[in-house]
């Protein structure tokens, strides 16, 4: 198993899904919306080598494309869960 948190919001959710899963191996990657075409874009992929054969886990707590709902923000006044997680905002 390897757990792929999105940054920075899928992180909150590693060590719960590692307690239950000691096993998984994590990679990390960072996805940003571009404003203008609502196009995702990968600023940072790092994952363990056994990928292809793994059980992939990909963890943030609102996975969405961001252009299909609510014309690019998923609930307006939901807030960016990263900054909920890491007291930013």
């Amino acid at each position: 198993v390897v757990l792929i948190p999105v940054l920075r919001a899928g992180l909150g959710m590693v060590n719960g899904i590692s307690n239950l899963i000691p096993s998984a191996r994590i990679g990390h990657i960072g996805i940003y919306r571009d404003h203008e075409t609502l196009e995702p874009n990968t600023y940072y992929s790092k994952f363990p080598d056994n990928l292809a054969d793994a059980v992939v886990m990909i963890l943030d707590p609102m996975l969405a494309t961001g252009g299909s709902v609510d014309i690019g923000y998923i609930v307006p006044g939901l807030g960016d869960a990263g900054d909920r997680l890491f007291g930013t905002k």
